[in-house]
């Protein structure tokens, strides 16, 4: 599967989907008098209806190294935080919108 080897300060982990989506996320807050940085890093597994995460909003200062690199991995890091999650349906293919239409119309009598 693809994945990403993410690397934060010598630290490495291994995040991927088996099939699903999955997200990382580098945040940048300046504002208000605040100024944080964040890493973010998580999956929504369609099959199993999970939602993983390897990286919950964690804290990055200045000199932090992160590297990011995309892998074709077998075995991915255990996540830290693994729920539940009903509400993510697979997105439907372009090819299954077809058929889905396509056969509407046939049922309409439209072709």
């Amino acid at each position: 599967m693809k994945a990403f080897e993410i690397t934060l300060n010598g630290k490495k982990i291994i995040v991927g989907a088996e099939d699903g989506l999955l997200t990382i996320l580098i945040n940048t807050l300046n504002a208000n008098g605040r100024k944080d940085s964040f890493i973010h890093s998580s999956t929504v597994e369609y099959d199993s209806n999970t939602k993983n995460t390897w990286h919950e909003s964690l804290p990055i200062n200045e000199g932090d190294v992160i590297k990011i690199k995309v892998v074709d991995a077998e075995n991915i890091t255990p996540p830290v935080k693994s729920i539940p999650n009903e509400k993510n349906k697979r997105p439907e293919s372009k090819l299954e919108r077809y058929y889905r239409l396509e056969n509407l119309l046939k049922q309409e009598g439209l072709i």
